[in-house]
């Protein structure tokens, strides 16, 4: 809607800056007529140039927006990938963790949970 609104307004100001240039151009005009033909020349200019503008702002914006777009949309990509990646390490050094848990807890042999736990405990102290 915009568009044909533009478009529209560029048509007519062509039409418009076109007669005045005719009356100009046939002469036998009056002073207050020749000041009358150039405001609204400057008028029908202003607006033509303002029209014009203002459709190639709308286009340089919308492409901007779609560039914006899809910079964001490939950023989330990488964002994801790193994440998933993340969690796959985390998910390994798990399943390594409790590996060596259980293998610790097979090859001693405890008499209670918490005795086991405090081996652990004196275990993981001494690595520190």
């Amino acid at each position: 809607m915009k568009d044909v609104f533009t478009l529209a307004l560029v048509i007519i100001s062509l039409f418009g800056i076109f007669y005045c240039f005719n009356f100009f151009t046939k002469g036998d005009l009056t002073t207050n007529e020749q000041v009358l033909f150039s405001i609204l020349l400057t008028i029908v200019s202003f607006l033509l140039s303002w029209a014009l503008s203002h459709y190639y702002y709308e286009l340089s914006h919308k492409s901007t927006i779609e560039e914006i777009k899809k910079e964001n949309q490939s950023n989330l990509k990488i964002y994801a990938t790193k994440a998933a990646e993340k969690v796959k390490n985390l998910s390994t050094e798990f399943t390594k963790l409790a590996a060596y848990l259980k293998e610790e807890y097979d090859e001693n042999d405890y008499d209670s949970e918490i005795e086991s736990l405090e081996s652990f405990a004196k275990a993981d102290s001494k690595s520190l």
